[in-house]
């Protein structure tokens, strides 16, 4: 029946819906190692003392 294709629909873009939320998690997770990682490198690689430059 026409019910049962609409279900199946449903179904089928809930379990979409959670690999992309899984995915995105994912992503999230490797940007924010990626703003540490940045981070940290510029807090060691900067002069404590910018004006030292000048």
């Amino acid at each position: 029946m026409i019910a049962d294709q609409f279900s199946d629909v449903f179904d089928d873009l809930h379990a979409r819906l959670k690999w992309h939320r899984a995915a995105l998690l994912v992503v999230g997770g490797v940007l924010s190692l990626g703003v540490i990682i940045t981070a940290v490198a510029v807090w060691r690689l900067l002069p404590a003392n910018g004006w030292q430059c000048l």
